[in-house]
């Protein structure tokens, strides 16, 4: 929205400025959070958002492209993109974090990908299983669906009863449009429960593993070993640079008789002795370069290490949608 901040242009009118509607801010990152965190549809927005009575800025109903344009428009970062052109990220305006506005990207790129089998997501997070839209049979590679299938059993009685349960099918078995060895479906629960099972396992191993400060203190330990090797190397190195100059001196020695050796006895060992000199700088290039990249590692380790020990930390308490929709957050 434009905001008057009491300045005024050369005309002495009014100059007003772009800044943030806190109100429209918060629906903004409504939309991001729906599309990234629990994988809703253009069509699933609009439509919560029309059902809460909100209109665009044409006073007009929400649609999919609405809100497509909204998850595809980088002013929600803060900057202003005309054409080829793009501003200095502006602070004030900006209400979506860059990673969080890259997700969403790569959410929206994958919906586009016509064939299903080079789609990384889900295509939609509303089915009550966990692996809906996002598994394969391990047979033929058609993408399995779910199903509601009602089972009727007979009772000892001879009375019969039905009961619902969810399953994953087998597209291509159960349609005969391929040779697949494998089974037509499966119960749900169990498979997503299996799922679940090795997830919970692995995240629990994240969390038994070291916090920042065990990091910090290894990390720690291998610098001060890489410079107790450092020191080491250097001063064999120094050693090495005073003894060739000793040996380039005696030859001046024996150009005057003063030597006891020869210029070509000399020679030799002041070719082993440079033969030494390059083999300790290189062990010591190789250590720097060892060193930059254990503290390039630890860097990019430290963003990544956070990330797995909030998903650890936020898994048992998700939504279902949340879960499915979490390998897409990671892939963004």
């Amino acid at each position: 929205m434009l905001e008057n901040r009491g300045r005024l242009n050369k005309k002495g009118k009014p100059s007003y400025d772009l800044a943030v509607n806190p109100e429209e801010a918060e629906w903004v990152k409504f939309i991001f959070d729906k599309t990234v965190k629990e994988g809703y549809g253009s069509f699933r927005i609009a439509n919560y958002l029309n059902q809460q009575g909100l209109k665009t800025h044409n006073d007009s109903k929400f649609q999919c492209n609405t809100i497509i344009r909204i998850l595809r428009n980088r002013l929600y970062c803060g900057y202003m993109v005309s054409g080829e052109t793009v501003s200095p990220q502006l602070k004030d305006l900006q209400i979506i974090d860059e990673r969080l506005f890259q997700q969403a990207q790569f959410i929206l790129d994958e919906r586009e990908k016509k064939n299903d089998e080079n789609r990384n997501i889900a295509y939609q997070t509303k089915s009550c299983a966990l692996l809906s839209g996002i598994m394969y049979c391990a047979h033929c590679g058609a993408k399995l669906t779910s199903i509601m299938h009602t089972d009727r059993r007979k009772r000892k009685d001879g009375s019969l009863y039905e009961f619902t349960r969810v399953k994953y099918l087998c597209y291509h078995k159960s349609r005969g449009l391929c040779e697949c060895s494998g089974q037509c479906s499966y119960l749900a629960y169990k498979v997503d429960e299996a799922v679940v099972g090795t997830i919970e396992k692995m995240f629990a191993s994240i969390k038994d593993s070291p916090d920042e400060k065990e990091l910090k203190k290894q990390f720690s330990k291998d610098m001060q070993s890489y410079k107790a090797k450092q020191t080491k190397l250097k001063l064999d190195l120094y050693k090495l640079e005073k003894q060739h100059e000793k040996l380039e001196n005696e030859i001046v020695k024996t150009l005057t008789g003063e030597s006891a050796f020869t210029p070509e006895q000399l020679s030799k060992v002041i070719a082993g002795v440079e033969s030494q000199i390059v083999e300790q700088q290189e062990k010591l290039d190789t250590l720097d370069n060892e060193m930059t990249e254990k503290k390039a590692s630890m860097e990019s380790i430290k963003p990544l290490y956070d990330n797995f020990k909030n998903w650890a930390d936020e898994f048992d308490d998700s939504t279902m949608e949340q879960k499915k929709n979490d390998h897409c957050t990671a892939r963004g």
